[in-house]
């Protein structure tokens, strides 16, 4: 097809500029399919960090986590808000590092009920709360 007079993409179908408009679906949605490939494919921390030549994944994930509650100086008895836990990983690897006690906010259910679970077959659920909530809409 030839190329229209002005148009600046001439080779695009008409809906790759202007796709048809439909409803978005909603976060929960979203993390409620991804959850499971994140998991797979990333562990239960679901951030990034550096690694030292060699290291191995889960050891360079676990090294960045220990890094942030110890410049924070999180130890027994502290209690920390962990914003969007997703399920849980960094929370419990935080609590197993220092000791403190941390309340998990999380607008996904699913992700809820996987770091509950996961903080009950690691023994730390006396130590780890999660709770539903989204920090975007206060009171």
């Amino acid at each position: 097809m030839p190329p229209s007079r002005g148009s600046k993409f001439p080779y695009l179908p008409k809906y790759a500029l202007s796709p048809p408009k439909i409803a978005p679906p909603d976060s929960c949605s979203y993390y409620n399919l991804a959850t499971d490939f994140y998991e797979y494919g990333w562990g239960q921390s679901f951030h990034f960090c550096r690694f030292a030549y060699g290291e191995p994944f889960f050891q360079a994930i676990a090294r960045h986590e220990h890094y942030l509650a110890h410049m924070m100086g999180l130890r027994e008895g502290m209690r920390v808000l962990d914003v969007g836990c997703g399920v849980g990983g960094p929370a419990r690897e935080i609590v197993k590092f220092s000791g403190c006690n941390v309340v998990g906010l999380n607008n996904n259910d699913y992700q809820i009920q996987r770091a509950t679970r996961y903080a009950e077959k690691e023994g730390l659920s006396h130590k780890l709360k999660y709770t539903k909530g989204d920090f975007m809409v206060s009171s």
